[in-house]
């Protein structure tokens, strides 16, 4: 499996434009078991690729490289299969081929929490550092892992209640800032690969965006990353769904 282009110091990610990295093609050599004519065994397996080319994101594909996990998200983009088909060995030999946008290789995953920042005694926030995958960091801040050599682009989501939240990246010295307020039983997802904002992960708040926001990814090593709001509650928290990204398996 290779790029179309030379690897660059940052890559686009899932449906975010330029990408240094091109495009991945994977090409399979696979053998099938047949118990008809090959015709209908073709016919079967392009239908099967013309349903699973109708997905948003394309086929999940989960490869191993040693002990470590590699997943690289692919859309299968053609089936062939020759005519000579050895039916009497019940055997017929051909080639799929998947394309994936999104060059990047998904490692490990893990979820990061934190509550809010809540000021007292002169101090900001309290400099708690859970490093343990799945933690719940105190005082709204919490430091997260890149074990990749690339940027990656997890998704965020903001429990409420909380009015006005803000997330801050401090190695890069950024913040998404949402003007709404999020009740109890609600949850606000921020996807920083498509820069979207949604509302129990339907309803638009791209318009709530405060002007003085800035989209930041995860680099590689450790993050820390602070959650406040205008109002102190302790029931609010955040959350990031965070993988390892790779440029190679």
């Amino acid at each position: 499996m290779g790029s179309a282009e030379a690897y660059g110091d940052k890559q686009g990610g899932f449906d975010n434009g330029y990408n240094p990295l091109g495009i991945r093609r994977v090409v399979m050599s696979v053998g099938v078991h047949i118990e008809k004519d090959g015709e209908a065994v073709e016919a079967l397996l392009q239908e099967t690729l013309g349903i699973l080319a109708k997905s948003s994101r394309g086929v999940l594909m989960s490869l191993r490289s040693g002990k470590n996990p590699r997943t690289l998200f692919c859309r299968p983009k053609r089936a062939e299969f020759p005519g000579s088909w050895d039916v009497g060995m019940g055997l017929a030999r051909g080639v799929l081929e998947f394309e994936s946008t999104d060059p990047v290789w998904h490692g490990l995953e893990a979820t990061y929490e934190t509550g809010m920042m809540e000021a007292s005694g002169g101090r900001t926030y309290d400099r708690t550092y859970p490093m343990t995958y799945g933690a719940l960091g105190d005082g709204g801040s919490v430091v997260v892992t890149n074990g990749g050599n690339l940027e990656s682009y997890p998704v965020m989501r903001v429990y409420g209640p909380v009015d006005t939240p803000v997330i801050t990246n401090l190695a890069q010295d950024k913040i998404i800032k949402i003007n709404v307020d999020i009740a109890a039983d609600s949850y606000l997802e921020i996807n920083l690969a498509k820069h979207t904002l949604l509302m129990n992960g339907t309803g638009n708040q791209r318009s709530a965006l405060d002007p003085s926001s800035r989209w930041f990814t995860f680099d590689p090593g450790d993050t820390e990353i602070l959650f406040n709001g205008n109002v102190f509650d302790a029931d609010a928290t955040l959350q990031i769904d965070m993988y390892n990204a790779w440029a190679t398996a």
